[in-house]
């Protein structure tokens, strides 16, 4: 018996439990943390009104480059876009999608995701890289064009909540281009 706990306080030793794999479910949960947070928090900076999402605090520069997140729970995002108004005239519609351009694919998203309150929370930091010479409303046209320089995207989250089996940390870069999110760069480990 001895041996067998001799053994087993070794291999924890040698082998952490942070060093674990992170599981394929708690990767697509993080994962799909990760961007929704930036997604929504974009959808409410650029929209007219803005609006902000519980815990999230952005840079004060003329296109904010740092995201600080405190314990931001996903599931205080959908009620904070603005709702959608039913039997709208096509110039109705035209003009609340130019008001929130991301509104509608946000609310979306976070209705498929389905966040419940402590499903999961996020702590850091995201570090975007803009173009040279950007501005809100050039990149907002440059995305409806669907053609726009890379953003580079600087990640270190701490990912905590019940739809995930551990705390992950999630740190590196993801590339936002024309053809989407690339989240590629970005290691997930448990803490």
């Amino acid at each position: 018996m001895r041996r067998i706990l001799t053994m087993l306080v070794f291999l924890v030793v040698v082998f952490p439990l942070s060093a674990l794999e992170v599981s394929d479910n708690d990767y697509l949960v993080a994962r799909a943390a990760v961007t929704d947070c930036a997604l929504a928090v974009t959808a409410g900076y650029i929209a007219d009104p803005q609006y902000f999402m519980p815990g999230c605090t952005l840079g004060q520069e003329t296109i904010p480059r740092t995201l600080m997140v405190v314990q931001s729970d996903l599931s205080g995002y959908s009620p904070m876009i603005p709702a959608k108004i039913g039997n709208q005239t096509w110039y109705q519609r035209l003009a609340s999608q130019t008001k929130g351009p991301l509104d509608d694919q946000c609310r979306t998203i976070l209705s498929v995701h389905d966040w419940r309150k402590g499903d999961i929370l996020l702590s850091g930091t995201y570090r975007a890289d803009w173009p040279k010479g950007s501005s809100v409303v050039t990149l907002v046209a440059q995305a409806f064009a669907r053609h726009f320089g890379e953003v580079t995207v600087w990640v270190d989250l701490l990912l905590e909540g019940r739809r995930i089996s551990r705390p992950i940390r999630v740190s590196g870069t993801a590339r936002i281009a024309s053809e989407g999110i690339v989240t590629d760069g970005l290691e997930f480990r448990y803490e």
